[in-house]
């Protein structure tokens, strides 16, 4: 989703959860093109501006280029394949398995044959497969049930500790957006640092909070007041937020009060994530 619908969005939520009335009055990236500049200025009246500044987090390095290079190789074979057998199959890929300077046409041609013909044989249930042409191992789910239908999905590879690698992606982000909003803060503004995961595989609330707080407990933030998380799905237009540290007020008001999040709850969250670091 594109960060202005998400920053409007977010606006509209932020002023239902509190008395002033907020409206975008510039947006000073587009603007400010020489210098390192929030995304959208956001103003009320007798209140401090608030500076606003978004970024999409990845759950794991280089996610974004393993999505374009999947939806290349795999994507269109889930239209194209839709009505192809009698029963509901799903082929699945190792994240991370499509190399560069690959043909993707001769991939997509390749998976496409052997699946119309090969997949009648298999048996129900999983199968795993190294097919000729096909530089990755593939996964076959083959449902013994009623209906018509074929998609296509990645799996995470065994050894990938996305949890310890989103905590460092998250770091590296409050590193650059703390220096980045650093002016603004200095002036008196509120500032608002809204990340963003659309990665509705993998992620959710209690992976991102967790994170966020291990990366937050060695990052200084001094120029960041308030911290929020986009959830977002493109193809159905979906936003929702949550605010991972702002003030008590709007936290209440946002968050369900049964996620326990904030700072009222942080003993409860570092018991768990020690427990979680001792069965490691």
């Amino acid at each position: 989703m594109h960060q202005d619908a998400i920053i409007r969005k977010f606006i509209t939520l932020y002023n239902s959860c509190q008395t002033a009335q907020f409206i975008i009055t510039h947006w000073p990236d587009k603007e400010e093109r020489n210098q390192r500049a929030c995304d959208a200025y956001v103003e009320a009246l007798n209140v401090r501006p608030l500076a606003i500044e978004h970024t999409n987090i990845e759950s794991f390095r280089r996610q974004k280029q393993d999505t374009a290079r999947f939806s290349e190789v795999c994507g269109s074979l889930e239209p194209e394949l839709s009505a192809a057998f009698p029963y509901v199959v799903s082929l699945i890929i190792p994240t991370l398995a499509v190399p560069t300077r690959t043909n993707w046409n001769a991939i997509k041609k390749t998976l496409r044959e052997w699946l119309l013909a090969q997949v009648g044989a298999l048996p129900f249930g999983q199968t795993n497969h190294h097919v000729n042409g096909i530089p990755f191992p593939i996964t076959i789910w083959k449902e013994d049930r009623q209906g018509r239908g074929f998609g296509v999905a990645r799996t995470v590879p065994i050894g990938l500790d996305t949890n310890d690698e989103l905590t460092k992606i998250i770091a590296t982000s409050l590193i650059n957006k703390n220096d980045q909003l650093h002016k603004y803060r200095s002036n008196g503004d509120e500032t608002v640092l809204i990340l963003e995961t659309d990665d509705i595989a993998l992620m959710n609330h209690v992976i991102f909070y967790k994170s966020f707080l291990k990366a937050a407990a060695y990052i200084p933030m001094p120029n960041i007041d308030q911290v929020w998380i986009a959830e977002t799905i493109e193809s159905e237009n979906y936003c929702r937020f949550i605010c991972f540290n702002g003030p008590d007020s709007i936290m209440e008001n946002v968050n369900p009060s049964r996620w326990a999040i904030g700072k009222n709850h942080s003993s409860y969250w570092w018991a768990v994530i020690e427990r979680e670091k001792a069965h490691k």
